[in-house]
This record gives C-alpha cells, structure tokens and sequence, in this order.
C-alpha cells in the first residue's frame, strides 16, 4: 500500500471475537476460587497478556500474566482473549459476586474477586474488565 508516496505494508491484525466456552468456564471456575480468600490477579500495562492455567495433576487453577518454565511442568495453559474475560466477568458478577479493581499510577491494575462488595478507598467494585489482552 502507499500513503503519501510511501510504501507500507497494511495491517492486518484482526480483533478476535470467538469465545472459547471452555476457557470461560475455567476463568469462572478460578474467580469462584479467589473469592474464597477475597484473591485475585495483578495485570501490568506492560505484559498485557492473562493466561488460564490448570495444573496437571490437581486440576488447581491459576491466573497468571506469564508463563516460565515452571508451570509448563506443572500446568496446561490457554492464553486468554478480552472477549472470553470480559464474558467471564458477565457471569461471574450476574451470578452475585463482586470484583474489585485498584488502578496504580504505574500501570498496575489489581483485580479481585469477593463474595462481599468492597467498601474501601483501595478497591472499587466494577462491572466490566476494562482492558485489552489480544
């Protein structure tokens, strides 16, 4: 393609909509998980990417931004689309839990799961996951 008498190539990144049913489930399934410790996962404006880990033997489930050496031993993972945590989301606060979110200045974003509202000047409840992963 050319612009202004300049050759370069067009874009071709293409947002992915196709929600992966079993990949919700397992994001419910975790969130369920930390709220029952009021847990849940950090997210950095640089690594903007979630996986879904579920362990290979103990079918523990995990949230985790990057993937090492270590949980490929220990852990199946899926990297997780906007459109499938968004959904998970959906579920999760219309099935009557809460999540909260605490934006750092730096680009640190902290969500968490509860059963209970938050009521504290750290996290806010929101309604929707706010961020693009893709």
């Amino acid at each position: 393609m050319e612009i202004n008498g300049i050759t370069i190539k067009k874009n071709d990144y293409v947002q992915p909509t196709e929600i992966r049913n079993e990949i919700v489930q397992l994001l419910v399934d975790a969130m369920v998980e930390l709220s029952e410790s009021n847990d849940g996962f950090t997210i950095y404006d640089f690594e903007l990417t979630l996986y879904i880990c579920k362990g290979k033997k103990d079918d523990n489930l995990l949230i985790k931004t990057h993937i090492d050496k270590w949980y490929e031993m220990y852990y199946n993972f899926w990297q997780v689309r906007t459109v499938e945590m968004e959904m998970a989301f959906k579920i999760f606060i219309e099935a009557g839990y809460y999540i909260g979110v605490y934006h750092h200045s730096d680009g640190e974003h902290n969500y968490s799961f509860a059963k209970k509202p938050y009521y504290n000047n750290s996290n806010t409840n929101t309604s929707k996951f706010g961020l693009f992963i893709d």
